[in-house]
């Protein structure tokens, strides 16, 4: 549900908002960079994080309604918990076929 909170607040409220005050590709890049920026857990990822952010707002602009952003959003969430899981399962494995060596 994160995307669809995110994605409320930054495409369908923040982008909006600036919009309103200066022209729509510098809201979609203010808007990415603060993406960015609140998602800034390591210098790369925050990189990664504004150009998804610039995605996701450019989507928000050519269809004209948040869902496309949001189901973007949230696939990319589940397609990285799914990673995620997926190697924390690789560890358990690899510790439980080797448990006496120090990790």
């Amino acid at each position: 549900l994160a995307g669809l909170g995110e994605e409320m607040f930054f495409r369908g409220w923040a982008q909006d908002f600036l919009a309103g005050a200066m022209p729509l590709i510098y809201a979609v890049a203010a808007t990415s960079l603060l993406f960015g920026l609140l998602h800034a857990i390591t210098p790369t990822y925050a990189l990664l994080a504004a150009l998804i952010g610039g995605y996701l707002g450019w989507l928000y602009i050519v269809t004209g309604n948040l869902l496309a952003p949001i189901v973007a959003h949230a696939m990319y969430d589940f397609i990285v918990l799914w990673i995620v899981v997926r190697a924390a399962e690789h560890e358990d494995a690899a510790a439980e076929e080797a448990p006496f060596v120090d990790q």
